[in-house]
């Protein structure tokens, strides 16, 4: 059974990268010059100090339990996507642009960026680093 599902990874994998491949090479020689000044997911202070934190999708469980992210002195990482679900009731410390192959743009969504982190993946497309005025980490999908 494993072998079946690692075959099945690796397919699957071949047939995005098939589909995306020229499109992340595009974007990573896009993104070059800004990975060569920022910092990696291994530069988050969490992974030197560890603290509690949430973290959020833009899933149908994130409105009902939104009085969770006001009450709660914790960290909240949150996807681009839960961002303009949650901005009203708290501004995140960290959020992940996990999607490389949709161009988001959290800055859109947020007055001040200069306080959160922004994390994403090498092949993001350049247009989500738009006026973004935080720390960006970058991480290398797999």
């Amino acid at each position: 059974m494993e072998e079946e599902l690692i075959s099945m990874r690796q397919i699957r994998d071949k047939i995005t990268f098939s589909v995306l491949g020229d499109y992340w090479r595009k974007n990573f020689k896009e993104n070059l010059s800004l990975i060569k000044t920022s910092k990696t997911v291994w530069d988050l202070p969490t992974f030197k100090e560890p603290k509690p934190a949430i973290a959020v999708g833009a899933g149908p469980s994130l409105l009902k339990n939104r009085s969770l992210l006001q009450d709660w002195d914790i960290m909240l990482v949150a996807s681009d996507a839960a961002v303009p679900m949650i901005k009203q009731y708290r501004t995140p410390n960290y959020i992940v642009s996990a999607n490389a192959d949709e161009p988001t743009t959290p800055s859109e969504f947020i007055d001040n960026t200069e306080e959160i982190g922004l994390i994403a993946p090498i092949v993001v497309p350049p247009d989500t680093f738009r006026n973004w005025r935080g720390e960006i980490y970058f991480y290398v999908p797999h």
